[in-house]
């Protein structure tokens, strides 16, 4: 991060420019940034895909959070999701830039919600306390629900773990530009981002990607392949469709 990046609320990252906003405090929020290409159309239940650039001619704003995944639930003070939204791969970071310009530990939060619900928008993850204690924070929304995390057939399964492995990619790729130390990243959930973090480090896609890890309440139940098929068989017969 130059001279110009701590005086300034925009930032440059591998796509293009973004403007967040600044508190009174000095914390700077560059919140909805995409991490990935929107999952939808033909590409839905596939790996997530690299987003295209918006280039540098101007910066894209980045001072509220982006759509949440397509979801039944609504949360109090959290978006809900609205059929339509598409950039729900994004990620949110705060930064308290240091006077001196050293770069800071990383804070990757992953949200909960059972696999099928919840944002990093809930008012609770914000990241503002442990960025005015010296942190840069990362919070990230990824598919859930049968979306993110259902069993078709000829299609990757976990797919909301591999947006998690996208986000992290772009922490890797961006977050020095932001203050962030890449090689001093945490990665952190509760509930079903706990079990989250706990499957992320059994996976070769997010080797390297991470110094420590935290899960907190971690659900004790995981479910077989087999057992997601039967699931998907139930939904489709349900909808009066072939389960592919």
């Amino acid at each position: 991060m130059d001279d110009s990046a701590r005086t300034s609320t925009e930032f440059r990252t591998t796509s293009g420019r973004v403007a967040g906003r600044r508190s009174p405090d000095g914390v700077i929020a560059v919140l909805g940034v995409p991490y990935a290409a929107p999952p939808f159309g033909p590409h839905r239940f596939r790996e997530p895909r690299p987003v295209p650039g918006w280039g540098d001619r101007r910066p894209r704003d980045c001072t509220e959070f982006g759509p949440v995944a397509p979801q039944s639930a609504e949360l109090p003070g959290a978006p809900v999701w609205r059929p339509g939204d598409e950039d729900v791969l994004s990620v949110n970071v705060w930064v308290r830039p240091r006077p001196d310009g050293g770069p800071l530990p990383v804070l990757f939060w992953i949200h909960g919600g059972a696999y099928t619900f919840g944002s990093s928008a809930e008012p609770g993850f914000d990241g503002a306390a442990l960025a005015r204690a010296g942190v840069v924070v990362v919070s990230c929304n990824y598919r859930v629900g049968f979306e993110g995390f259902g069993h078709v057939p000829g299609f990757p399964d976990n797919r909301g773990l591999l947006d998690q492995v996208a986000a992290l990619r772009w922490v890797r790729d961006n977050i020095a530009e932001f203050g962030g130390d890449p090689e001093r990243v945490t990665v952190a959930g509760h509930s079903a981002g706990g079990g989250s973090v706990a499957c992320l480090l059994g996976m070769d896609r997010a080797r390297g990607l991470m110094r420590r890890a935290i899960a907190h309440s971690v659900p004790a139940a995981f479910f077989s392949a087999g057992a997601a098929a039967a699931v998907s068989s139930r939904i489709a017969r349900a909808a009066g469709v072939a389960p592919t």
